[in-house]
């Protein structure tokens, strides 16, 4: 670890079950935390973070100091979620308290830079947890300033906008964020101030004035939502980012791998869909077990419900239950991981699909991808435009352990997939 950063872990982590749990966290905060500190630190702020597990917190985690509180129930219910470590420690850096409204007050300043901490240092320094977002996203346009609102775009905007740059003297011209920070973090006036996004003659809003000309950051929100439906402006990743030098170079810690988002990759392969549905005969998919997937919105609609035969159960999930971003980088918005426990012969697959049961919303778009080892795939089905109920594929003779299910468009491409059963044959 680098000399100057140390982590601690305290608490009930025994009773935290899930592999590699820790070691994630590991990586989370030594690629992080050291970019959060330079970029927004002052030196004053702690290096060393004691992360807690606590069996008797019921909520999810919250900062209190120099220690990030995590729920066991909830690490072990949520064993890819770690992202809301890189918010906590965010607020570590930050250190506002008494100099900004906190607490009773709305302090959507606080909580959302928070929010653009963790998703430009964690999420977008890792394509393991990427975080990629639909342009035409309401939420990501209008968001009411509310203290966890979808605003990680907005916030990016303004880095996009307004970097911080470096003189020729070597002295910096800070940009719009690292001035309300250092806006903040300088007030010494006894008081704390507002971040009301409205009035026109706070110190917050002088600043957003002095550097963007805008009398108020409300009055930027609805030039970024004006740039963002005309396509003027939109979010692809941060590896064409000025200010990128602001946290780059640090000594101990590799820098970012800047993923982007590109365009769709599949493959070219379609199987020929068959004139019969197969729906009788061994089902390979049985006694499978799915072990990875995007998301799902609950435990009795989670993704081994695609391949338990039950054609009563689903898999279900929302553009906002994918977890893991590596795929969508490439236009994928869900997909699953299924390991059939041994090698198997097969050529046949059938797909129910949501209007196997419900009226509407199938997915469309999807592809199928067998491996022998689960890390190198080879695609042997891509249906670019395909509205069957229920339909079967000949995919030819295959020999695999592993097969993967990418799903790039679906619900009739709104983005909440349902899928019934996938099974898997081998016919004769």
């Amino acid at each position: 670890s680098p000399s100057k950063y140390d982590i601690l872990f305290t608490g009930d982590w025994k009773d935290v079950t899930v592999d590699g749990y820790l070691e994630e966290l590991t990586k989370l905060f030594y690629n992080s935390y050291p970019r959060l500190y330079q970029r927004w630190g002052n030196g004053t702020e702690p290096t060393t973070i004691t992360f807690k597990a606590d069996n008797n917190y019921d909520g999810v985690a919250y900062c209190q100091g120099t220690t990030v509180c995590v729920s066991t129930k909830y690490a072990n219910s949520h064993p890819k979620d770690i992202g809301f470590f890189s918010h906590e420690i965010t607020h570590s850096v930050q250190q506002y308290s008494g100099k900004l409204n906190y607490g009773d007050d709305v302090a959507w300043w606080t909580e959302n830079m928070a929010n653009y901490g963790g998703f430009r240092y964690f999420h977008w320094s890792n394509p393991k947890y990427v975080q990629v977002y639909e342009a035409t996203d309401t939420s990501l346009q209008d968001w009411g300033y509310e203290q966890y609102g979808n605003n990680k775009w907005f916030f990016a905007y303004m880095d996009s906008k307004y970097p911080t740059r470096k003189n020729a003297d070597g002295t910096l011209k800070y940009g719009l964020i690292d001035s309300i920070n250092k806006l903040i973090k300088d007030n010494n006036t006894g008081s704390t101030y507002t971040d009301d996004p409205y009035n026109t003659t706070t110190p917050f809003n002088n600043v957003v004035k002095q550097i963007t000309g805008y009398d108020c950051i409300e009055s930027l929100r609805k030039r970024y939502v004006e740039e963002l439906r005309q396509g003027t402006w939109t979010f692809k990743g941060f590896a064409d980012y000025e200010d990128n030098w602001l946290t780059e170079n640090i000594d101990g810690i590799p820098n970012p791998e800047y993923p982007m988002v590109g365009e769709k990759l599949h493959g070219n392969k379609t199987a020929t869909q068959l004139n019969n549905t197969v729906t009788e005969g061994t089902n390979l998919c049985l006694g499978g077990k799915v072990y990875d997937c995007s998301g799902y919105i609950n435990d009795n609609e989670n993704a081994q419900k695609l391949i338990d035969g039950d054609l009563n159960t689903k898999w279900c999930a929302t553009s906002s239950n994918v977890t893991s971003g590596e795929y969508k980088l490439n236009g994928v918005k869900h997909w699953v991981k299924i390991d059939l426990g041994k090698e198997k012969e097969f050529n046949t697959y059938t797909l129910y699909n949501t209007r196997s049961k419900e009226g509407f919303g199938n997915t469309t778009e999807w592809e199928v991808l067998v491996s022998n080892d689960g890390n190198e795939w080879i695609s042997v089905d891509y249906q670019p435009s395909n509205n069957s109920a229920v339909s079967s594929f000949n995919i030819g003779n295959q020999k695999a352990r592993y097969i993967m299910i990418k799903i790039f468009t679906p619900d009739d491409g709104v983005g909440t997939l349902r899928l019934y059963d996938f099974q898997l044959f081998n016919i004769k």
